[in-house]
């Protein structure tokens, strides 16, 4: 699957149990992050840039604020995700649990379960295409449905409808039908 529909179906999930807009966020970027262990996905870019240059130089002063833990975690994860196949570790039970437990060491746990509810999406997701899933890395036994292509028609079509339905669930919650209405009152009479 694309990254952008794993982000739409990420962020309409979210949502649509009450996450609020901070938990939203993090389910966008845990449905993302699996995609780290590829270069030539937008997450997979951004880890190899943050290893070459933010990672360390933020890892001293995360070791003074007593954040060793996050430190090793993050690292042991990228080491994983970079070392292995794409659809390897980050696409397991065992990515998701460290990528959780790293999320929680860095921003506390209160995000945490929004950001595995994305992450554990964008495994359903994958797991319907044929390529499949390492889901019990590291067996290497991969799972897959078999139901749709990655980046096909009906790719698009789920990013397209989660994304409609993200909007109407944020236009809801806030009540932005009147404002819409209000918006659009205003522009006629022009």
């Amino acid at each position: 699957m694309q990254g952008n529909t794993h982000a739409a179906v990420g962020m309409a999930a979210a949502l649509a149990v009450g996450a609020t807009y901070p938990g939203v966020a993090a389910a966008v970027v845990g449905s993302y992050l699996p995609d780290a262990d590829t270069p030539h996905s937008m997450i997979g870019t951004v880890a190899i840039i943050g290893l070459m240059t933010f990672l360390p130089a933020s890892t001293r002063p995360a070791l003074k604020a007593g954040k060793v833990e996050a430190v090793l975690v993050v690292g042991a994860y990228l080491a994983l995700a970079f070392l292995g196949r794409h659809r390897g570790f980050t696409h397991s039970f065992a990515g998701l649990g460290t990528a959780a437990l790293a999320f929680g060491l860095i921003l506390g746990f209160g995000a945490v379960w929004p950001f595995a509810l994305g992450y554990f999406l964008h495994l359903v997701l994958d797991a319907l295409t044929p390529v499949g899933i390492a889901l019990y890395w590291p067996s290497a036994q991969r799972f897959g449905i078999h139901l749709l292509r990655s980046g096909g028609f009906i790719d698009r079509w789920i990013g397209g409808l989660a994304l409609l339905a993200a909007a109407m669930m944020v236009m809801t919650r806030e009540g932005s039908w009147r404002l819409i209405e209000m918006m659009t009152h205003d522009l006629m009479k022009r």
